[in-house]
């Protein structure tokens, strides 16, 4: 696949820019995501999300946190 969007500090490739963007976040040390919880601060939105269910048990959307099933079952 194309991947035309690098970074300058790593030289990875992207796809996308919005995933490039994403990605730039590890070297400059943004966190413009805030759990409104805690405090706590992420990078990424799914980061957060996935840290929001310390919180509430539940899925970002409201949803129940189904446990996990392993492969075939």
């Amino acid at each position: 696949g194309d991947h035309p969007y690098e970074c300058e500090f790593c030289g990875s490739c992207f796809r996308d820019e919005s995933t490039l963007k994403g990605h730039k976040r590890i070297h400059t040390g943004e966190k413009p995501y805030e759990c409104n919880g805690c405090g706590k601060k992420f990078s990424l939105k799914h980061q957060l999300e996935t840290h929001y269910r310390v919180h509430t048990g539940t899925c970002w959307g409201g949803s129940p946190v189904l446990p996990e099933r392993s492969p075939g079952g």
